[in-house]
């Protein structure tokens, strides 16, 4: 599964400038938010289960969307272990790992 994504992390108001650690894995879920406040709940749930995760805006097509990206994880068991969690408590059916 080891894909490579390039996306940009945006400084704004809440959401995150914080950068992808280069060599770790990370979780991203195929659901993109229209609006911040919506990428802000799902994170909010990630965190009520213990899944630290950060927004960042990303570009489709001509706009742009917010998506949550969870991690880093330093392994491949780890973050297989973090996404069976997250797909078992109904917060992402559709995630994938990225390691950049």
């Amino acid at each position: 599964m080891g894909h490579s994504l390039n996306s940009n992390t945006v400084s704004g108001n809440n959401v995150s400038s914080k950068p992808v650690q280069k060599g770790k894995l990370y979780i991203e879920c195929a659901r993109n938010y229209r609006t911040e406040k919506e990428a802000q709940e799902q994170k909010a749930k990630l965190a009520f289960n213990g899944k630290e995760s950060s927004i960042y805006h990303k570009q489709i097509g001509g706009g742009y969307a917010y998506a949550v990206r969870i991690g880093p994880y330093t392994n491949q068991a780890e973050a297989e272990k973090a996404r069976s969690e997250i797909v078992n408590a109904k917060l992402g059916s559709e995630c994938a790992f990225f390691k950049y």
